[in-house]
């Protein structure tokens, strides 16, 4: 124990103040560290389409072989009227 400790008497008293004491420290130490909330979070910005032009467009019964083999034909038309190059095809069900 340091002098000034040793000195004193070791009573129950001093030893519930040093509890609060120590608690009191503790709790500040925690304060001071303690994260912080989280932010909320902000919507993702819109997606930016890139140009496009609409080539061929049908709607269809997917169980009706002829209409696919109808769109397929006319997604075949399309695509040689455009020559060289390539070409990003999206099959979207929109409903």
């Amino acid at each position: 124990m340091a002098s000034p400790q040793a000195s004193q008497p070791l009573t129950s008293e001093w030893v519930r103040e040093w509890n609060v004491a120590s608690q009191e420290i503790v709790r500040g130490l925690i304060e001071r560290t303690a994260v912080p909330p989280p932010r909320a979070e902000s919507p993702l910005p819109p997606t930016v389409e890139p140009e496009s032009d609409v080539l061929y467009e049908a709607s269809l019964d997917p169980a009706d072989g002829d209409e696919v083999s109808e769109l397929l034909g006319g997604v075949r038309r399309a695509l040689e009227g455009l020559g060289e190059g390539t070409v990003r095809v999206a099959l979207v069900r929109r409903r």
